[in-house]
């Protein structure tokens, strides 16, 4: 199963907003990009309250503005897609214990989960079901539609409960791991013999999180091993039962050994020149409540995780998390991992090598990430970009801001292009969601502007996959004839650029306008196809395919069309560059691009 989207209606900042992950193509990672107070966290916390069974604190996610007297509902509405093999399996079951015959495609569902309140306090928490199944009995045939809602199938809905894909949230605060790992829930206990509650700290808040990670550990091992009965209970009676001692010195050294294992592994793809470290689990007691510290041991010497630098803590954290928990098979569905403002206190360059963790993370399961930093959006992934805005903050008088005013908006990053149509470079809304402007500091690379997004992700796709990055090209995609903005802005700084035109009669047109705005410079640096090959006079950068091989690149994500369609071609090649996929293409298709690469890096060599 796969969540094919989320509705929230009266979350904290959130009136109403739809997030959906039904993409053509395909996409595995999602990023909400926006400022802050923008409302991300808001999303992944809704997102999170679905995924939970029961939740005692409904009342901390009323719309703030109507605190004081909420009498509405929050809802989070959930559509599921079954794959072939779920609707085969559900088929088994209605059958086994309904005597019904599935009719027809069962292709997807829906779940409301929705928190009712009476005066701001909360009435009534329920979960409703909505599909429709075409059944036939067996005794007499008959065909009746039922609705899986109904009382009398809450076996169907247990059913489809348990395949529910698993959604994992990691907030921002979880990356500054704590120096105790508790094995056990505190409990505390007033003189009175009462449990009494206690206002829980940052660090507190953590401890659940982390004591799952050791589960995952043990989960990981296999043998159906528990944080109590394995280790707790062991610790106990390790000063009474020889046999308890060794059995838990035996476990702690193989979690050591299988924590080194998965996570260093990974560490070394990503950090393949780091030295050699070793993980090191160490037991202790606090008060009665047993707890792990994690040690680091590199060559004779021990550290803590916190006395490490701010990087290596983020790295090492956020592999402990996802590595044990990305391989359990015994998840149901494409797990989502939900991840806040990741690497938002790390350099650039870390953020920079996130991006490619991601990638990995992200091969059989879904990720969605916050962010409001430039560094952490990767352009192949912007078909899965939604920009997060807050319509009742005005960034330029944040003081006067009233938070119960808050009104989140999610535009998909695709809408919001044709929103702006006055933005006219396509990363533009991005930049300006950002906020973000070069510094005089920051090293601008050369630069290859093309016409548009096919182009861009055309020639990626050719220099990345088909010829394993043999060119250097700092590639961006324009908008057609409206490029002026970033040329003016390339030209201010004094940085080197070329664009790529189309050379048919828009791209002609457009060249002949730049030079009349910017002047005899721009012939230098504007560029239609034609001018690197007078063979390719009326050329779009999809006639340097041959229309066999579009054809083909279209076939790769729509089997069954035969005719050329201009959108199918490029989402599919846009798809090929992100799924990182070969395709076979011509001798003369591969030295069309060859040529135009070779003329891009000898011009900027001049």
């Amino acid at each position: 199963m796969k969540y094919l989207s989320f509705n929230i209606r009266n979350f904290k900042g959130i009136k109403s907003v739809e997030i959906n992950f039904g993409r053509k193509p395909p996409i595995n990672i999602f990023t909400l990009v926006g400022l802050n107070e923008s409302g991300k966290t808001t999303i992944l916390e809704a997102m999170h309250l679905f995924s939970q069974k029961e939740n005692k604190n409904t009342h901390e996610f009323i719309p703030k503005s109507k605190k004081h007297n909420f009498n509405d509902a929050i809802e989070i509405e959930a559509t599921i897609s079954l794959s072939s093999e779920d609707q085969g399996s559900l088929s088994k079951f209605v059958s086994d214990n309904y005597n019904f015959e599935i009719i027809g495609e069962f292709s997807s569902f829906r779940i409301i989960k929705r928190h009712e309140f009476k005066n701001s306090i909360p009435e009534k928490s329920s979960v409703i079901w909505i599909a429709q199944l075409r059944v036939e009995t067996a005794k007499k045939h008959k065909e009746k539609v039922i609705e899986i809602g109904d009382p009398e199938f809450v076996g169907i809905q247990e059913y489809l409960e348990k395949q529910l894909p698993v959604i994992v949230y990691y907030p921002n605060f979880l990356f500054d791991i704590p120096q105790k790992i508790y094995l056990q829930e505190p409990l505390e206990i007033s003189e009175t013999g009462t449990v009494q509650q206690t206002v829980k700290s940052k660090e507190d808040k953590t401890q659940p999180f982390y004591m799952q990670v050791i589960q995952d550990v043990l989960d990981y091992m296999g043998g159906d091993l528990r944080i109590g009965t394995h280790i707790v209970e062991r610790f106990k009676q390790r000063n009474t039962s020889i046999e308890a001692k060794e059995a838990l010195e035996s476990q702690i050294l193989k979690m050591s050994s299988k924590m080194n294992q998965v996570i260093f592994s990974a560490w070394k793809q990503i950090f393949p020149t780091s030295k050699s470290k070793e993980i090191e689990l160490q037991i202790g007691d606090d008060n009665g409540r047993s707890y792990f510290e994690i040690k680091i041991k590199e060559g004779s010497n021990k550290f803590q995780i916190r006395e490490r630098s701010l990087g290596f803590r983020w790295f090492f954290t956020f592999l402990l998390f996802t590595e044990f928990r990305k391989v359990r098979n015994e998840d149901p569905g494409e797990t989502i991992f939900l991840l806040d403002e990741p690497a938002y206190n790390l350099h650039s360059t870390a953020q920079k090598i996130l991006l490619k963790v991601f990638s990995e993370l992200a091969d059989n399961c879904k990720l969605i990430y916050t962010t409001h930093s430039h560094y952490l959006i990767e352009p192949t992934w912007l078909s899965g970009a939604y920009i997060i805005k807050n319509q009742a903050l005005n960034y330029e008088n944040e003081i006067d801001y009233e938070e119960s005013s808050t009104d989140v908006a999610v535009i998909p990053y695709r809408q919001f292009v044709v929103d702006h149509p006055d933005q006219s470079t396509y990363f533009q809304p991005i930049l300006d969601a950002l906020d973000y402007q070069p510094s005089k500091i920051d090293i601008v690379p050369y630069l290859t502007i093309f016409e548009g997004k096919f182009d861009y992700y055309s020639m990626r796709y050719i220099n990345e996959i088909m010829l394993n990055n043999k060119y250097k090209l700092n590639p961006y995609p324009g908008s057609g004839d409206g490029l002026l903005r970033v040329i003016r802005l390339y030209m201010a700084w004094g940085a080197k650029f070329i664009v790529v035109l189309d050379a048919d009669k828009a791209g002609v047109k457009a060249k002949q306008r730049y030079e009349k705005e910017i002047g005899s410079a721009a012939s230098e640096v504007i560029l239609n196809l034609s001018d690197i090959n007078s063979k390719w006079s009326g050329f779009k950068t999809e006639d340097l395919f041959t229309q066999a091989e579009q054809l083909r690149i279209i076939n790769t994500l729509y089997e069954n069309e035969t005719e050329y369609n201009k959108k199918y071609l490029f989402s599919a090649i846009e798809h090929l560059l992100i799924t990182k996929k070969e395709i076979k293409l011509s001798k003369t298709t591969l030295n069309n691009f060859e040529l135009l690469f070779q003329y891009l890096k000898d011009k900027f060599q001049k």
